[in-house]
């Protein structure tokens, strides 16, 4: 390990013990809105000044400033897409960790995920990508933030489906037709099947989020404009069925994120392939832990929840402490998106 090597290390390490010593309490620097338009929710984290305070949100206790005044200064936005069926509060460790470190944190909610495997499915993709789009632009109507993000470069990570849509914002595609030779091909139950349309339609509408339809009349093969021009960090990532043309792909470095006792999105599948769909000079961090499974990036369910009801998201393998590896990642994740 040469000298430049060590540094950083030391640098991951010493973000990594300030987040395991404050995780319980949650950020001490992050405040939180949720802006809202027409039904659409956005989630966003940054710095403030303020004393947070304790709360709730939805099955987590948290500990943030809600509606506190953003610090002065000038801000990189962190787009973050949930997984399928998902909710941006799961990843509210994260956006913290990110808002204490400098960084806007913007989280959508999606809205359309019912239409995936139905006719609207590619419209349904590109769906997501927009609703970062309209993320950004619902963000910067408040002037405090308009005044204090730096668009000239936008991250952004996404956990599972929401890897396909992070990357699609680089300007990544999908093949449909590659995707389902795949399950043609493979055993490959999580990725191939799903609910039906309306225990589907259900679920998002148990979610408290507007049934969207999209109207967009999108071919089966479609490469997304690129957006997010930094960096992009992917986490228990979906991998079949999406393309990448170094000609167009516009993030800066790569960072992916695997867990091999993942049986969701499974890693000879859907991880392993990324070390050919990303071109080598981008590629930053590859990763597959040899603990923990799917739910490894949720943040830990509240025990007010968890001693009453059995949720499998809230279960870790044996062995598996998962405040203690959301840490780490934490850390990861602020040094890679701080890097030049």
């Amino acid at each position: 390990m040469n000298e430049t090597e060590m540094m950083r290390a030391t640098t991951k390490l010493f973000i990594a013990l300030l987040l395991i010593t404050f995780m319980p309490v949650s950020a001490m620097a992050a405040g939180y809105r949720l802006l809202e338009h027409d039904d659409f929710l956005v989630h966003v984290w940054y710095p403030s000044d303020t004393m947070p305070e304790d709360g709730r949100m939805g099955p987590f206790d948290v500990v943030q400033a809600v509606d506190a005044p953003l610090q002065a200064g000038t801000y990189q936005p962190v787009l973050m897409s949930h997984g399928f069926f998902g909710r941006a509060r799961n990843h509210h460790l994260t956006a913290q960790a990110l808002a204490d470190a400098g960084f806007i944190a913007i989280a959508p909610v999606h809205a359309a995920d019912h239409y995936i495997d139905t006719d609207k499915e590619a419209a349904a993709l590109v769906w997501r990508v927009t609703e970062l789009r309209h993320a950004v632009e619902l963000v910067i109507q408040d002037e405090d933030f308009r005044d204090s993000i730096d668009l000239s470069v936008i991250h952004g990570v996404g956990y599972s489906l929401g890897t396909a849509t992070i990357l699609m914002g680089a300007g990544g595609g999908f093949d449909l037709s590659a995707a389902y030779d795949h399950c043609d091909a493979q055993q490959d139950p999580s990725f191939c099947e799903t609910p039906g349309f309306i225990a589907r339609w259900m679920i998002n509408r148990a979610r408290g989020v507007e049934v969207h339809e999209p109207d967009r009349n999108v071919p089966s093969r479609f490469f997304s404009m690129p957006f997010i021009n930094g960096r992009i960090a992917l986490i228990a990532p979906l991998a079949q069925g999406l393309i990448v043309s170094d000609s167009i792909f516009s993030a800066k470095g790569v960072y992916v994120q695997g867990f091999a006792m993942d049986q969701i999105n499974l890693p000879r599948f859907h991880t392993q392939p990324y070390r050919d769909l990303i071109p080598p000079d981008r590629m930053t961090h590859f990763d597959i832990a040899a603990n923990g499974n799917h739910s490894a990036f949720i943040a830990p369910f509240a025990k007010r929840v968890t001693d009453v009801e059995e949720i499998d998201a809230a279960i870790d393998p044996p062995g598996f402490d998962r405040r203690a590896f959301l840490a780490r990642l934490n850390a990861d994740l602020v040094s890679f998106f701080s890097e030049e």
